[in-house]
C-alpha cells in the first residue's frame, strides 16, 4: 500500500505540474549576465575570451552629473542642506557638457554627454518599439559604451 501511496502522490503532482504549465507558459531564454562580470576566475587564471578591459556602468554616462556647477551645499550642526537653483534647460545642459568635457579629455569634442545620452534613449525607444527584449538593449547600450571609449564612435 504505501508503494501505491507513493505513486498516487507521484501522478498527482506530475498531473499538477501539467495544469500550470498549461495555464502559464514559461518563457525560456538565455542568460549573458557572465559577461558583465570581473573577467578574472576565483581560481586567479583569466577566463577563456575574456575581455582585455573590465566594464564599469557609469564611467561615462556618470548618474552624479544631473545638476549644474551653481549647486549650493550648507553644512550645519547635524544637516546637510543643497539648495539647487533653477537653471534654465540650455544653459544646464551647457553646463553637464562642459563638465563631461573635464571628466573625459581624450574624448572627441563634438562628442558630448547630452547625444550619448540622446543616442541610449534612442536605443530603448528603437527596442521598444520592435519588442526587443530588455537584455538586448542593455546590451546595445554596453557595445555603444565599450565603442564610445574606444574612439570609434564621434559625432556626425
Amino acid at each position: 500500500e504505501a508503494r501505491s501511496d507513493a505513486d498516487a502522490l507521484v501522478a498527482e503532482r506530475n498531473e499538477r505540474n501539467e495544469r500550470n504549465e498549461a495555464e502559464e507558459p514559461k518563457l525560456k531564454g538565455v542568460s549573458y549576465v557572465f559577461l558583465l562580470h570581473d573577467c578574472a576566475r576565483s581560481d586567479g587564471a583569466e577566463s577563456v575570451g575574456a575581455a582585455a578591459e573590465i566594464y564599469e556602468p557609469f564611467f561615462l554616462d556618470d548618474p552624479a552629473l544631473q545638476t549644474g556647477k551653481h549647486r549650493m551645499v550648507m553644512n550645519l550642526p547635524g544637516l546637510v542642506e543643497s539648495i539647487v537653483p533653477f537653471v534654465k534647460p540650455r544653459d544646464l545642459k551647457k553646463q553637464l557638457n562642459e563638465q563631461f568635457a573635464l571628466k573625459h579629455q581624450g574624448m572627441p569634442r563634438g562628442l558630448t554627454l547630452s547625444k550619448i545620452r540622446a543616442v541610449k534613449r534612442d536605443l530603448l525607444t528603437i527596442g521598444t518599439e520592435l519588442q526587443c527584449e530588455l537584455s538586448t538593449v542593455a546590451f546595445a547600450h554596453v557595445y555603444f559604451e565599450k565603442l564610445v571609449l574606444r574612439k570609434v564612435v564621434n559625432k556626425p
